[in-house]
């Protein structure tokens, strides 16, 4: 056997080497495999407390709701009752919620699509992106705008969102009362008010010196795509009649006019154009039995602002001035009659700045003469005397003969042809109208049935909350012009806490429509502007609106129908406090068992939009009512 070759034996213990060291490269591969797998729970296994500093626990999670600890670079599902450290990260996805309960009491809840960052150097979260609702009451610390503000709060909470338009971070009080503090600024939140994040971080004159250079920015560019437009022409120069060029005083009444006699027209000079205008009178009247004169009543319904009115009244369609009266009018007056037979109406307006109008088109009008009453003569009875015998008496004078007394009595008339019973003369019924008065001011007491819904409250899985509510509302008027108010209160509510409560107080204007369609010959329509409050004390007040106030705009209309019934309709569009907005819809049919009292019922629903949370939400609030209403 050569000296080169191996023994069998050292074959065999070569043999054994190898595999040994194939076995430990391979045990070494499969532990590095196995640790590049588990590489978190490894960490956690070195760093058990996460940073140490144990800050907050998850109390609730809806839908995709992620944690990322400290010590990983992987986000993982987040549960109930998961505590965060320093550096830990949760983020919501597309509708996900959660909330995080900090060791010191206060809470915050993370709407979806939103970021927060648990500061490794701090006992702080820093607000990233999305929108979160901050629960204070007492003191706690937020990184927001890279920037840490302390927050001291009475029972407050607090929204902090991006605008991602403006790429600005945002803080609105919601409820409560709180104060935000950095190292250069200190700002009292007030409610529902939005306050930008810089305007907390910066000092007063910086964060004004940024408001004005953005608005300066923001012009240039609204200027920059402005079209230019060229001015018009001047109009040429046109002189307006005014009152006392046309008409003067008399002297015994201020009230009453004359034309004036010196009136000239001018080549740069006319009568102001306007809108036509409702005359509104009885097409007939008859004058009046027991008295002299018979008065009319005039209501002129007009749209535009007139100071008055000069009306003339001639029995001539030609109106000469020798027959003609000119009187001073506001939108009612009455015109006394004394004869018979056919009126013409017609009138200028006055204008603001005395402005003198064209003349109206005539308003004819006929007054009937009086009645003739034939009343029946009572038949007397005549009753037959014996003739008196005188005995003849001897006189010195010389005797005065007696006239006597000559009595006719009628001939017995022959009974009637048709008796009172068979008159053929019948009488046409007279059409009772007991609802002209539905345009009078009145008082009204109604008590609803209400339903109130919203978006988020569905989302919650709640059910929606059902009430009793009593109100009040008083419209008064005063010729064309009313002002209204009205409240009303839930009494009772499916939800023990919830109690909603609507003010209002409305501008009317209005105009009466001739319709002969309806009894009466008239429909009447107003113009609505006013002021909206809403307060809701609600126990879920994620759920429901709080409170707000809008103004608002709308047209009425109020159709007597029938002889006993009055059909009303309204609608108004509010524009509200942070960009919300509402629809009010109202419609109602009263019967009128008295001619100042009626009985009604009707349905009322308003929707208000609103933006919270970064996010579009509706609140609906609909009402089936009865009313009483007295007019006055």
């Amino acid at each position: 056997m050569s000296s080169n070759s191996l023994s069998y034996k050292e074959v065999e213990d070569n043999k054994k080497t190898n595999n040994k060291r194939k076995a430990g490269i391979a045990l070494l591969l499969l532990l590095a495999l196995i640790g590049f797998l588990n590489k978190d729970s490894i960490a956690s296994l070195f760093n058990q407390n996460d940073g140490g500093v144990r800050l907050a626990k998850v109390t609730s999670v809806k839908n995709e709701v992620r944690r990322k600890k400290t010590s990983s670079l992987n986000w993982n599902t987040a549960a109930i009752n998961d505590t965060i450290h320093r550096g830990d990260s949760v983020s919501t996805g597309q509708r996900s919620t959660a909330n995080v309960k900090f060791d010191n009491g206060q809470s915050l809840t993370l709407d979806q699509n939103t970021l927060i960052v648990f500061d490794q150097q701090a006992d702080t979260p820093e607000f990233v992106s999305g929108n979160i609702k901050l629960t204070v009451n007492g003191s706690m610390k937020i990184k927001i705008d890279n920037e840490i503000v302390t927050i001291d709060g009475q029972n407050a909470d607090i929204q902090v969102f991006k605008d991602t338009k403006k790429n600005k971070q945002k803080i609105v009080l919601l409820s409560g009362q709180s104060k935000v503090t950095s190292a250069k600024n200190t700002i009292r939140l007030q409610k529902n008010k939005v306050t930008e994040a810089k305007e907390v971080i910066l000092k007063p004159e910086e964060f004004k010196a940024i408001v004005a250079r953005e608005q300066k920015i923001e012009q240039a560019v609204i200027e920059k795509a402005k079209p230019v437009i060229l001015p018009p022409p001047a109009p040429p120069q046109v002189y307006y009649y005014k009152l006392y060029d046309f008409y003067k005083h008399l002297d015994q009444k201020p009230s009453e006019f004359t034309l004036n006699n010196k009136f000239q027209q001018r080549s740069n000079a006319k009568f102001e154009t306007f809108s036509p205008a409702t005359f509104s009178y009885q097409k007939q009247i008859e004058l009046n039995t027991d008295q002299a004169k018979t008065d009319g009543d005039f209501v002129i319904s007009d749209s535009a602002k007139v100071l008055g009115y000069v009306v003339e009244v001639s029995q001539s369609k030609a109106f000469p001035v020798e027959t003609t009266e000119y009187f001073w009018a506001r939108s009612k007056f009455k015109y006394s009659f004394v004869n018979p037979g056919s009126y013409f109406f017609r009138y200028r307006k006055v204008l603001p700045e005395q402005r003198l109008s064209a003349y109206s088109p005539e308003e004819p009008l006929t007054i009937l003469p009086k009645k003739i009453v034939l009343k029946m003569a009572k038949v007397k009875k005549i009753y037959k005397r014996a003739p008196v015998v005188e005995k003849p008496v001897a006189l010195a004078a010389p005797a005065i003969e007696k006239k006597s007394l000559i009595q006719f009595v009628p001939p017995a008339r022959k009974p009637a042809a048709i008796t009172p019973t068979e008159s053929i003369i019948k009488l046409a019924p007279e059409i009772v109208l007991r609802n002209q008065r539905y345009s009078d001011s009145y008082v009204d007491m109604h008590a609803s049935q209400g339903f109130l819904a919203s978006n988020r409250q569905f989302e919650n899985s709640h059910a929606y909350s059902q009430s009793y509510n009593l109100g009040f509302d008083i419209v008064h008027w005063s010729y064309n012009q009313g002002i209204g108010a009205e409240i009303s209160k839930s009494v009772t509510s499916s939800e023990a806490a919830n109690s909603v409560m609507l003010a209002q107080i409305n501008y009317l204007y209005r105009i009466f429509i001739t319709s002969h369609l309806v009894n009466g010959d008239r429909i009447q329509l107003a113009i609505i502007a006013g002021l909206e409050n809403y307060q809701n004390s609600s126990s879920t007040a994620s759920d429901y609106l709080s409170s707000y106030s809008l103004f608002k705009i709308g047209l009425g209309a109020s159709i007597p129908l029938f002889s006993f019934w009055n059909f009303e309709l309204s609608t108004a569009y509010g524009m509200g406090s942070g960009g919300g907005s509402s629809l009010q819809f109202l419609t109602q049919a009263s019967y009128y068992f008295r001619k100042n009292l009626s009985l009604g019922i009707g349905f009322k629903a308003r929707k208000y939009e609103f933006v919270l949370s970064n996010n579009k939400n509706l609140e609906s609030l609909s009402e089936t009512f009865t009313s009483l209403r007295y007019h006055y």
